[in-house]
């Protein structure tokens, strides 16, 4: 079509009387009508015409063809008068919109995308002749991820203006399953344990029930193909090759078979690990970094971890802009590899600024401390990424960016940027909320986690609940010194209705004044140790209370005043202390009275919580914690107002809260024991259908296992036997009103003695 309208085009110019009067001449200007959006110079710049150009009447079709071949125009027409060119021309519409309707599983942004690449987009000319490629394009799109039946219509809409609306009328169809997936050419490794590795599944049975084969894509096939490379050759088979792979689908286009050609080759291993370049490092200390050895099979995986590491020691020693490559010799004959890595340091780079921006309430020196570099020092890797970790557990910071700029005019300095986002870090809170352990809560509470932008921590708070009333306040300075010595005043009084938890009938009362000091050991190590001081009062109700806690005040009174010590320790190595998702924290305590009190005894803690991060929004949590006490010197035992309970959503969720262990029948209620076992999986995932899922909000499903027990009754061994266990769902939303819980759980037990509770909530609770 278009070399026909040139054509035309060039015979009425060809024919026209006044290109007949004169061959050639000497163009004295050139005149553009019919521009409405495309401006005159642009026109002009893809004319090879020019004031001044010697122009033939034989020039004419190159002229038309480049007018042509910028797809502006749908007509063009060449004329003269005198030894003026005029060129008239008419533009092609503009498309105004591109709309969709009808995709559901294949979202606007993919589709635009598709079109985007093709030069479809708002503000484009439109012809005649991208119909067809756009229907094509967009069925490339669905085809990928398996919707073979898909069906497109498309209907221009002319506008005022020269413009056009594109609209798209999708019917996507159902998408086809995988039937078969063949791998031909393996006799190394089977069928089996290869299609393990992918993440396409065919149909199976399994416990008698069939499951259909997963949805067909074409990226997840591809990853696929990778991920089969590369576990051949992570086992010597260095030559392994993908021949050929063939996708054919029935013709009710439902089922889809994939066929995987292969050439396995031998496998290879290692003869020889040499290195070259500019080490830097004794070559002894380089070696260290070299996981894979001579004699090994051999492993790409190993070979790239090898570099990396090398990379890593580099970088570390201040030599950021180093360049690690390995180069792999194979000996066919042999059926070994011999791998060299060539080591290019480059000049080491030091540290000129360290510069925060995004801090508009924190003092720069607050963020400054954490970081583990010096302006000065050499620029360490590790260290850099330590900095990012420990300014983003800061609880006023809510995100942290990175980067390093190498400074203009040389090659050996740097200056660190760090963009910083802070989250609100005070709150006057006054909420309202009920729990199904303290029923009616009631708090109000000032909190300042970056107090004058200092990082320090201030908390009055006066919270009130069915079964406690708290009235707390305490100050922390994470930089009591620069060392970064942490101390923490607090001073606190409660009294508690421990009928109300489901305990024995008591009121207790409880005053206490401690301070605490936090010293780092390393980088992920701290111990702590604090003292304070306590005043205890303790009433009886005449009835619903159990005789051990009668027999235990009759001996030792119902008032007592303790000096109290505490020391701990923790290790943790979490990127994050608000839902963590990587990382491990554990951490042990140590509490006791004071001899020369009124009362002598201590308890022990110990917990582990290890977060493994499965990407994708998804991370796994396994935990554990174990606690014990008992009484010393005058003290026989453990005070009951001390002892542990389990059950309910801070320990073992699908049981009523502090129902499990020691039970005593004529009381009807729980009496805690001096020792508690109380562990879980949970596997996290993001709040489904949400494209973007808040970042205060965490989903999960858990196994719980856990028990209290008393120590005289049953040893460490006999306990494990003795927990009781769930498997539930839960939600938690840290709302501006404080944490809101959500978990429903089946309790595992047989036990017809066991207090159950599926549905367990607890919301605008700070206790």
């Amino acid at each position: 079509m278009l070399f026909k309208k040139t054509v035309l085009t060039f015979l009425f110019f060809g024919l026209s009387a006044s290109f007949a009067q004169a061959e050639s001449f000497k163009v004295s200007g050139v005149t553009i009508n019919g521009l409405e959006r495309i401006d005159q110079g642009t026109v002009l710049n893809y004319l090879p015409i020019h004031t001044g150009d010697k122009f033939d009447t034989k020039d004419s079709a190159h002229v038309l063809h480049e007018l042509h071949k910028t797809g502006f125009f749908s007509k063009i027409e060449l004329k003269k008068e005198k030894n003026r060119i005029i060129v008239n021309l008419k533009e092609r519409p503009a498309i105004t919109e591109v709309n969709f309707d009808g995709n559901e599983d294949v979202d606007d942004d993919q589709l635009k995308k598709a079109l985007k690449d093709m030069g479809i987009k708002p503000g484009r000319s439109y012809h005649r002749s991208l119909i067809e490629v756009l229907e094509q394009n967009l069925q490339q799109v669905y085809f990928s991820h398996g919707k073979y039946g898909v069906k497109i219509k498309t209907k221009v809409e002319h506008l005022k203006d020269n413009r056009v609306n594109i609209n798209i009328k999708i019917s996507e169809g159902l998408a086809a399953l995988i039937k078969q997936i063949n791998i031909v050419g393996n006799t190394i490794f089977s069928d089996e344990k290869l299609l393990d590795e992918f993440t396409l599944e065919q149909p199976e049975t399994t416990m008698g029930i069939d499951f259909d084969g997963d949805q067909y894509s074409r990226p997840v096939l591809t990853g696929d193909q990778e991920k089969l490379k590369s576990y051949y050759k992570d086992r010597g088979y260095i030559n392994f090759k993908i021949t050929s792979t063939q996708v054919s689908i029935t013709p009710d286009k439902k089922d889809i078979y994939i066929t995987i050609n292969v050439s396995e080759g031998d496998q290879y291993h290692v003869e020889d690990v040499a290195l070259s370049g500019d080490l830097v490092f004794p070559e002894a200390d380089v070696r260290k970094n070299i996981t894979i050895k001579p004699g090994d099979i051999f492993s790409n995986a190993a070979m790239v971890r090898s570099k990396t590491a090398i990379n890593k020691k580099l970088g570390d020693e201040g030599y950021a802009f180093a360049r690690v490559k390995v180069v792999p010799e194979k000996n066919d004959a042999k059926k070994t590899v011999k791998l060299t890595y060539i080591v290019w340091p480059g000049k080491k780079a030091y540290v000129r600024r360290i510069n925060f921006t995004g801090n508009s309430k924190s003092k720069d020196s607050v963020l400054r401390r954490e970081v583990r570099l010096m302006e000065g020092a050499p620029l360490n890797t590790t260290a850099l990424n330590r900095s990012k970790i420990r300014l983003q557990r800061l609880k006023f910071v809510e995100k942290v960016s990175l980067k390093t700029k190498p400074v203009p005019g040389t090659d050996d300095q740097v200056d660190i940027e760090i963009k910083t986002a802070e989250r609100l870090s005070g709150s006057f809170n006054i909420s309202a909320g009920y729990s199904q352990v303290e029923g009616v809560v009631f708090g109000t509470s000032l909190t300042q986690d970056n107090l004058f932008g200092t990082g320090q921590r201030l908390t009055v708070s006066i919270n009130t609940s069915d079964a406690n009333t708290v009235y707390s306040v305490s100050h922390t300075d994470p930089y009591h010194t620069v060392d970064g010595i942490s101390r923490t005043f607090e001073v606190n009084y409660r009294k508690r209705d421990a009928s109300e938890e489901l305990i024995s009938n008591y009121l207790i009362d409880t005053a206490k004044v401690k301070v605490r000091y936090g010293i780092p050991i390393s980088e992920y190590d701290r111990f702590s140790f604090g003292y304070g001081i306590e005043s205890v009062d303790i009433s009886l109700a005449e009835t619903s209370v159990a005789q051990e806690f009668i027999d235990y005040v009759d001996d030792n009174g119902d008032s007592f005043n303790n000096i109290t010590l505490q020391a701990s320790f923790s290790h943790d190595t979490r990127n994050r202390t608000v839902f963590a998702d990587k990382g491990l924290i554990h951490s042990t305590s140590f509490n006791m009275t004071v001899p020369g009190g009124d009362l002598s005894y201590y308890k022990i803690r110990h917990s582990s919580k290890f977060f493994f991060n499965l990407g994708d929004q998804h991370a796994l949590l396994i935990r554990g914690r174990i606690a014990l006490g008992d009484g010393y010197g005058d003290t026989d035992d453990l005070p009951f107002f001390e002892r542990f309970f389990a059950g309910g959503l801070r320990t073992v969720r699908g049981y009523e809260s502090n129902s499990l262990g020691p039970y005593d029948a004529a009381s009807d209620s729980s009496v805690g024991g001096n020792l508690s076992l109380v562990g879980g999986v949970e596997w996290i995932f993001p709040v489904p259908f949400m494209e973007t899922p808040p970042a205060s909000v965490r989903m999960s499903m858990y196994y719980d296992a856990g028990n209290v027990f008393d120590r005289d009754e049953t040893d460490l061994t006999h306990a494990f036997f003795e927990l009781k266990d769930s498997i539930g769902i839960s939600y938690v939303w840290l709302a501006p009103i404080g944490p809101l819980r959500f978990s429903w759980a089946k309790g595992l037990s047989n036990d017809p003695n066991d207090r159950k509770e599926k549905f367990q909530f607890s919301i605008g609770s700070f206790f």
